[in-house]
């Protein structure tokens, strides 16, 4: 389609009726015979109040006029008329309504919808390659549209007032936001007519805001343009900043007035009583304060829409700084416990004080006190921690200036510290003596020893001798309190201990014998003594004593536990020696201890025997054995054991120091090497109520027992019997539950072996032989006849066809590309050369062509049912008799001959019926076994081409 810009609906005079009714007729009539155009709509659910535009699907490039119509196709319908040529012109025709336009695709686009704008709008494009037409019903529902707020835009505080919102459509719903926040109705806010009008029942400054109305249908929603309510309020309570009611003289006062208000507040100051205002601005500010400033100061808000105003004041007080401060001390010179006054001065304007020492903040209490004015600091008694730094601080409530005052308490000597405080001093050591005093100033010292002095705080005597110990007195004199006082230290010089020793009675030393121990120290002065064994101090108790002096430690009745290191420690206050004693008890030997503790030995292993017994000193060991041998040393040399060497092993321990010997003897016997024993036979199938005996083979020594197992477990069938040495088990009249693995298990008291298992499984069958045929007997197709009997052990099988043996002895006799020679008889022979018994199972398979459709030359559908029908009654007639005469002739001999390995006569063993169908081709094979049980044992398999003797199988064929 040619490019063409957009045309919108502009005037003009229109062509003549006649031509315009011409034109129209000629280009419906071209229409008629024309093709038809999809118009669409978007949106597709236009509302009123909203826009719309009809879309023709396609129109050809060649396209020479556009019409739209509506409601009809004549000309009192026509909304436009787009000509292409000579040039693009619109023509605006009698149902124009001012809504409409259309652009170059000649799409209608309307705008503003009303609800009578609904109708038929039909389309019709010329053009030289065919015209095209299309209608299109619009249909416009009731939408939502014009939603606007009417009501005041300003209220004052708290008067109500009421917002009411419109809008255009039909069953309109409203709801209200403020901001972006759901307005509720609640005590404060009224919602009546469906939402639409909104009360504020006594206003606040919170319900300033722009408020939107919000309008909707099921067609559409529209929203209001924001409403701006104002609230006017205030003044609220007046506000002067800052509080602050003091100043200094020639600093500046800035004093702000704040009040919360809609609109702004006006403001006016006023000073004390004074009625002309002083300032209309909301801060007042004076430069270089003095004291003729100080008074109150108060401002006036007021509002002018609302006609409210509101009041404040503050007072305000202009101080002198306080400066100059000074101490004074009454006396002079303190000594400790005179009484002494601290004064402080200060220049100032309502200046208050307070004490510090250091950073203590000091108060009145029983030892001090200060006056009402804090002035004076008065100490009733000085003591020396009275000394210290004291700082007076003069304040106001706007300036502050201390000074500080050092007080020195002069006090002491206080009683003398001679150090180091040590009694005790060695002979030829060195006596260092230092003294000291509390006292200020600091005291002066003299030291007195018997008639000798010394001036100082300190005294050194070197090399001291047992001459130079006494009493070393110090004393302490202060000049200024005139004070002093003294304190003396006992020096004693003592010699070091040394050269310790111990003895012991007797110097041997037996199990419970009564031992003592005695320690001497050939050197010093003052000595004491203690014991130690090992780390542990000793004392008296029940079996030991110690001598007044500690010098004697005797054991009253030693005992193996006394062995040990004894320390003898000697000391004075000033130095100390020992020495060590090892006392060793003898004892034992204790009754040996042979190990291992076992007595059974298997020969051939080997014997290595050990010999302990508790002995100081250690015992020697003798070993008797066997006939006369005997072998020196703890442990037994070590040998390999025969059957001989069972016997009684005796060791002997003895020490030489006590004289003491003990002996111990423990028995060895020695048992036959224990191998796996052999059980026989390693598996066997016994008929039927046969004893079947098992041995179990291995040594015939006395020493040798015999346990036996079935399946694992200990308990053996009750018909079980065992011989006098359980070496052999007989199961008497063996029967199926007696089946299962049989073990035996030899034992010699050391160890136990288990034989091979053996298998007893119980022979029977065969019974129930049949036949199953696999593949379809036609010609040249491949069949298989598969023989079963349940037997035990496995049946033997031979294959006869038309009672002649073939060579096949398996169980399947396979027919490879059948001919009509393979049609006949086929009968499966199943022997169980155990039980001796023979069964037989006969079927007979007939050849059939692939094309065989039973034609002329074959019997008729009838003929062939009669003949079966004779046959299988007769069949049924014979087995009765038979089954009868079998009966009556086994009555009474069930058991015997169930014991001769025939058939079982048990319901359902004896008779059965087993159908197979082939897979494919017209013929349903079925065969029936019965077993009739013989009045004879079994007799061997019977040559090819005859039947048993011992049991007679009848297979029945019938043919469908």
């Amino acid at each position: 389609m040619r490019g063409r810009g957009a045309l919108g609906g502009q005037g003009g005079a229109g062509a003549p009726l006649a031509v315009l009714v011409l034109s129209l007729c000629f280009l419906l009539t071209r229409a008629q015979t024309g093709t038809t155009t999809t118009i669409s709509v978007k949106p597709s659910k236009p509302i009123e109040g909203g826009d719309v535009s009809l879309i023709p699907a396609s129109i050809p490039a060649t396209t020479s006029t556009c019409r739209w119509f509506r409601g009809g196709n004549d000309p009192a319908s026509t909304i436009f008329i787009l000509f292409f040529y000579p040039a693009p012109k619109l023509t605006l025709e009698a149902n124009y309504t001012g809504r409409e336009t259309m652009d170059s695709t000649c799409s209608l686009n309307i705008t503003n919808l009303a609800g009578n704008y609904s109708g038929t709008y039909t389309f019709l494009a010329e053009s030289s390659d065919g015209n095209k037409k299309g209608e299109v019903e619009l249909l416009v529902s009731g939408g939502v549209y014009g939603v606007s707020i009417q009501g005041p835009h300003s209220v004052i505080e708290p008067n109500p007032v009421t917002l009411r919102c419109t809008s255009f459509g039909f069953n309109v719903s409203y709801y209200w936001l403020k901001g972006n926040k759901l307005v509720n109705a609640n005590g404060h806010i009224s919602l009546t007519n469906n939402s639409q009008v909104l009360t504020f029942n006594s206003t606040t400054k919170e319900d300033t805001g722009a408020y939107t109305c919000f309008g909707n249908n099921s067609f559409s929603a529209n929203e209001s343009l924001p409403f701006e309510l104002r609230v006017y309020y205030g003044p609220d309570s007046v506000a002067i900043e800052p509080r602050q009611q003091l100043y200094l003289a020639d600093t500046n006062l800035s004093l702000t007035c704040r009040a919360d208000s809609d609109p702004p507040a006006t403001y006016t100051w006023y000073f004390s009583n004074d009625s002309l205002p002083i300032g209309n601005d909301a801060q007042y500010v004076i430069s270089g304060l003095s004291t003729s400033d100080s008074g109150t100061y108060l401002c006036n808000a007021s509002n002018a829409n609302t006609g409210l105003s509101n009041t404040s004041s503050v007072q305000v007080t202009v101080l002198e700084p306080v400066r100059n401060v000074n101490i004074t001390s009454n006396p002079s010179k303190v000594v400790e416990g005179t009484v002494t006054t601290l004064t402080c001065n200060a220049d100032g304007t309502e200046v208050s004080y307070f004490w510090l020492k250091g950073d203590q903040i000091l108060a009145s209490d029983d030892r001090i006190s200060l006056s009402d004015d804090n002035r004076n600091l008065t100490f009733n008694a000085t003591v020396q921690s009275d000394s210290g730094n004291y700082t007076c601080y003069a304040n106001n409530s706007l300036s502050s200036s201390n000074n500080t005052y050092s007080l020195d308490v002069f006090y002491g000597p206080g009683d003398p510290i001679i150090s180091p405080n040590t009694t005790f001093y060695v002979t030829g050591s060195s006596l260092n003596l230092t003294c000291t005093a509390d006292s200020n100033p600091l005291a002066q010292y003299t030291w007195r020893f018997n008639n000798d002095t010394h001036s100082g705080g300190n005294w050194l005597i070197d090399n001291l001798n047992v001459s130079q110990a006494g009493n070393y007195t110090c004393e302490a004199f202060n000049e200024e309190t005139g004070w002093n006082s003294s304190q003396f230290l006992e020096i004693k010089v003592l010699e070091p201990v040394s050269d310790v020793s111990i003895t012991s009675t007797p110097s041997k030393t037996e199990e419970n014998d009564v031992v003592s121990l005695n320690c001497s120290a050939a050197k010093g002065t003052e000595v004491s003594y203690f014991w130690l064994k090992g780390d542990q101090i000793l004392e008296s108790n029940n079996r030991i004593s110690l001598s007044d002096d500690n010098r004697n430690l005797t054991f009253n009745r030693t005992l193996q536990s006394d062995s040990g290191n004894y320390t003898c420690y000697a000391n004075n206050s000033l130095s100390s020696s020992s020495s060590t004693h090892f006392l060793n008890v003898l004892y034992g030997p204790d009754v040996p201890l042979i190990l291992p503790n076992k007595t059974r030995y298997e020969s051939g292993s080997l014997l290595n025997l050990s010999c302990s017994a508790d002995s100081n000193p250690p015992a020697n060991y003798t070993w008797h054995y066997g006939d006369g041998k005997v072998f020196q040393g703890s442990n037994l040399e070590p040998f390999n054991l025969t059957l001989d060497d069972t016997g009684f092993y005796n060791c002997t321990a003895s020490n030489d120091q006590t004289g003491r010997s003990e002996t111990r003897s423990q028995e060895i016997v020695v048992v036959e090497h224990l191998y796996p024993p052999v059980l026989t036979p390693a598996s066997y199938q016994p008929l039927e109520k046969e004893n079947v005996t098992l041995t179990c083979n291995t040594s015939s020594t006395k020493s040798i027992t015999v346990s036996w197992r079935k399946d694992g477990k200990d308990t053996l069938p009750e018909n079980a019997l065992l011989s006098a040495n359980d070496e052999t088990l007989t199961i008497q009249s063996f029967t199926q539950k007696d089946n299962g693995s049989y073990t035996c298990v030899a034992s010699n008291g050391l160890d136990n072996q288990i034989s091979n298992p053996s298998v007893l499984s119980m022979a029977y069958g065969p019974y129930y032989a049949m036949i199953v045929q696999s593949g379809d007997f036609t010609l040249r197709s491949n069949v298989s006849l598969v023989c079963s009997a349940d037997s035990n052990p496995a049946p033997q099988f031979r294959w006869f066809f038309n009672n002649s043996e073939t060579k096949e002895t398996k169980p399947t006799y396979n027919i490879i590309s059948a001919t009509l020679e393979d049609t006949g008889v086929y009968r499966c022979q199943a022997f169980n050369p155990k039980t001796n018994i023979t069964i037989s199972v006969n079927v007979t398979m007939q050849i059939k062509k692939p094309d065989d459709t039973g034609g002329d030359t074959g019997l008729s559908g009838g003929a062939i049912a009669g003949i079966v029908i004779g046959c299988l009654a007769a069949v049924i007639l014979i087995a009765g008799l038979l089954y009868y005469i079998c009966t009556r002739t086994s009555v009474g001999r069930t058991e015997r001959h169930a014991s001769n390995g025939n058939v079982p006569s048990a319901p359902g063993h004896n008779q059965g019926a087993t159908d197979s169908k082939p897979r494919t081709g017209d013929e349903d094979i079925q065969y029936s076994t019965l077993a009739f049980k013989a009045s004879h044992p079994p007799q061997p398999a019977p040559a090819a081409g005859q039947a048993s003797d011992g049991v007679t199988i009848y297979s029945e064929i019938r043919k469908k």
